[in-house]
């Protein structure tokens, strides 16, 4: 599956997880094709001399004939506004429009700390608009290597990564705007205070929300705005970061371990902040060991295996392709394990109505080879 872009059936995800619709794409700068050109300067032509003709056949006293160009004028007219509506707004099937399909696409990207030692190999894939990607691996298999790379914090020795068809290796102040990233470790200003922080860092992201903010930073019980961050505990300062990465509203939003440090009930809220705050257009990738976090939100599946290459696909392709259970016996198992009531199974799926595929068995499989 490596190298195929993701996608997945809207029929069972939340709509805040739904993929952009193929199909009519919006896009404000997509030029026409080079026949609609001709076409609509040929109506221009026509409409600019229609008048003058009228005015010549006046003298001739042919009303009847100054009518009827009358409505032939008036006919092209909205025949060329309704083109050039159609063509301001939208953009067939197979066009890449920029505007309308947000995206960060990697193109066979190979990274290397150590040359003849790849950790990231010749990766390809999409990270579309509207979804939620679970990112998982083993330690150290290359998971935030690959999160730096895609927010442009690394570079690529080879390949190309595109953040809305903008190289990330230019650092373009709107790209930048466009990207949040909450790393697994980071420093604070111990004698800052929230509110600082906030007022100093929110001016760089256009879509700062100070509403969302808010309801974050008290959905996590951080309701003292003049705290110094110095006096937050670790899960404190997670929840915080949390509440300040939601808030920006950028259309790219990466997590890397964000739930360190952070107790059960603060868990589930952060499950609930992110289907009550993430926009249609904001799409969020989050890497975590912890795979029970994320796996009732998730709409896609990346997989860093050991060999540095990526597995990826959609949950809802996950569910019509496989079929999982409990059995007494693993024959015929893509995959199986033991377990107290016998095997717990992988099976391709024969017709059987979708099921839903524990991570943790998705992952072993990835990992052992047995789903490629």
């Amino acid at each position: 599956m490596q190298g195929q872009p993701l996608s997945a059936s809207t029929s069972t995800v939340p709509a805040v997880f739904r993929a952009a619709p193929e199909g009519i794409a919006v896009c404000a700068n997509s030029a026409p094709p080079a026949s609609t050109e001709v076409l609509m300067k040929s109506l221009r032509f026509i409409i600019v001399l229609s008048p003058i003709f009228s005015a010549k056949v006046d003298l001739f006293n042919l009303p009847w004939v100054t009518y009827l160009l009358k409505i032939v004028t008036y006919s092209l007219f909205f025949l060329h506004l309704k083109i050039l509506f159609l063509h301001l707004h939208c953009t067939p099937v197979g066009v890449q429009c920029k505007c309308y399909i947000q995206m960060i696409e990697l193109s066979n990207v190979t990274y290397w700390y150590e040359p003849g030692k790849d950790v990231i190999q010749n990766i390809s894939a999409t990270i579309r608009d509207g979804r939620i990607y679970g990112l998982f691996g083993l330690n150290g298999s290359g998971k935030t290597t690959l999160l730096k790379l895609m927010t442009g914090l690394l570079f690529p020795k080879e390949g190309k990564i595109l953040c809305e068809g903008d190289d990330t290796t230019l650092r373009k102040a709107d790209t930048l705007a466009d990207i949040a990233f909450m790393p697994a470790e980071f420093e604070l200003k111990s004698s800052e205070s929230i509110r600082k922080y906030v007022s100093l860092n929110s001016v760089f992201y256009p879509l700062f929300s100070r509403q969302v903010l808010e309801d974050c930073l008290d959905a996590f019980g951080i309701n003292t705005p003049d705290t110094a961050l110095g006096k937050l505990s670790l899960g404190q300062k997670h929840k915080f970061m949390l509440a300040f990465i939601l808030s920006l509203g950028t259309k790219f939003i990466f997590l890397d371990e964000p739930l360190n440090g952070m107790d059960l009930p603060s868990r589930t809220a952060f499950r609930k902040l992110i289907a009550r705050h993430l926009r249609e257009d904001q799409s969020m990738v989050i890497s975590t060991h912890v795979m029970t976090d994320v796996s009732k939100i998730v709409s896609d599946v990346l997989i860093v295996r050991n060999d540095g290459t990526l597995f990826c696909d959609s949950t809802v392709n996950l569910s019509q392709r496989y079929s999982y259970g409990i059995s007494n016996t693993d024959s015929g198992a893509v995959y199986a394990e033991n377990c107290a009531e016998g095997y717990r199974v992988l099976r391709m799926n024969g017709g059987f109505p979708e099921s839903e595929i524990p991570m943790d068995i998705l992952f072993n499989a990835v990992i052992k080879g047995a789903v490629k």
